[in-house]
């Protein structure tokens, strides 16, 4: 008789956890605000490097989170040019991938416009080595940077059915 309580009330049980779970549509180009985590530079990061990001807010659809503020989204490091002589400024341009869902799906990420330049100096270093002299031919411009905390709107590349609470 124990043994038919215990099996209805893990019936019941499973049945109120199975029952509470809803799935949520996450449409294509919903936002999802990041942020960086590190400083990049170009003079310092390579292409093919992959950092994170961080979510900055809740995304919440119909009343339910679907991503969780501070998950970490993953990007790669696709252009990486050092600043150069001649006063020619880096570059410094990234992609995103992918952050996880509440029910650990990976939600693949759109880019926002996603680069830096360097300052570039070629102006100065021409007409200084034309004034001047050829020493400024060697005068370097600023490196790309990308500053640690730099705020993002990334976009949902397409619809997912998320599985929440």
């Amino acid at each position: 008789m124990k043994a038919i309580l215990y099996l209805l009330a893990a019936g019941l049980l499973f049945a109120t956890v199975v029952k509470s779970q809803t799935t949520i549509n996450l449409q294509e180009g919903e936002v999802v605000t990041i942020k960086t985590l590190d400083t990049l530079n170009s003079d310092k990061n390579a292409e093919g490097e992959i950092f994170y990001l961080e979510v900055v807010n809740d995304v919440i659809v119909n009343n339910k989170v679907v991503i969780t503020k501070g998950s970490k989204a993953t990007a790669m490091i696709t252009k990486s040019i050092k600043r150069g002589v001649m006063g020619k400024g880096g570059e410094l341009e990234f992609s995103l991938d992918y952050v996880k869902s509440v029910d650990g799906q990976n939600i693949k990420l759109r880019n926002p416009s996603a680069g830096v330049q360097g300052k570039s100096k070629q102006t100065e270093a021409i007409v200084g080595a034309a004034a001047v002299h050829p020493v400024f031919l060697i005068m370097k411009g600023k490196a790309a940077i990308i500053p640690g905390g730099t705020i993002y709107s990334a976009y949902v590349e397409k619809s997912y059915q998320v599985q929440v609470q």
